[in-house]
């Protein structure tokens, strides 16, 4: 049964997950190469795209993410932030990364574009996983 404090802690992680993926697909860091890697513009985007939609799922997966990270730094008893962050890191670079690596080559997908989608989820899940460690385990 998780808490009241927990689903807490689990929203406002993943609150803290989908925000760090607006910047990253900002023009503050990745945003700019993004686009161009998509061929897309800010227009683009904007029309007949149901961004509405898009940022729920959005948030909805980091939520999913967050709570098996969770599940995962509990069932270990991680007491290290940095230790967490690591193997968040691991776990996005071992389900995320290494599958879209293994796409790449089937489907010639761009490289560019699956080291920007999959550096958010890497930094993403250490970013999570230390936050869960620190707020549920301490």
């Amino acid at each position: 049964m998780v808490s009241a404090t927990d689903a807490l802690i689990l929203g406002g992680t993943a609150a803290l997950y989908f925000i760090l993926g607006a910047l990253w697909y900002s023009p503050v860091l990745f945003g700019n190469l993004w686009m161009k890697t998509i061929n897309k513009t800010p227009a683009d985007l904007k029309d007949g795209h149901n961004m509405i939609a898009a940022m729920s799922v959005s948030y909805l997966v980091c939520l999913a993410q967050v709570f098996v990270m969770a599940m995962v730094v509990t069932h270990l008893k991680v007491q290290s932030v940095i230790y967490s962050m690591i193997i968040g890191a691991m776990i996005a670079l071992a389900f995320g990364l290494l599958s879209a690596v293994r796409s790449h080559f089937y489907e010639a997908r761009n490289l560019r574009l699956m080291v920007i989608d999959h550096g958010y989820d890497i930094v993403g899940g250490a970013m999570a996983a230390g936050l869960l460690t620190a707020l549920l385990l301490s």
